[in-house]
């Protein structure tokens, strides 16, 4: 249960703050955006998909440290 909830609390605190993956798509949409002659409207197809490969990168570690706690 413990942990169930640190991971909740976890992957909201991650959706709070951009990563490296998410910045980095924020970056190609801006690019993108501005080479179309569009105006960057702040949430692109690039930025969504490095948020998400940030959620499963931190879902796959939190899974990995309850698995080493598990075998103590």
């Amino acid at each position: 249960m413990r942990s169930a909830l640190f991971l909740m609390v976890s992957l909201s605190l991650l959706s709070a703050c951009q990563g490296p993956e998410q910045k980095a798509g924020a970056e190609k949409d801006k690019a993108a955006a501005e080479a179309a002659g569009q105006p960057y409207s702040g949430d692109g197809p690039n930025e969504r998909v490095g948020s998400a490969r940030e959620e499963e990168q931190f879902a796959r570690s939190a899974c990995s440290v309850q698995y080493v706690n598990r075998r103590r």
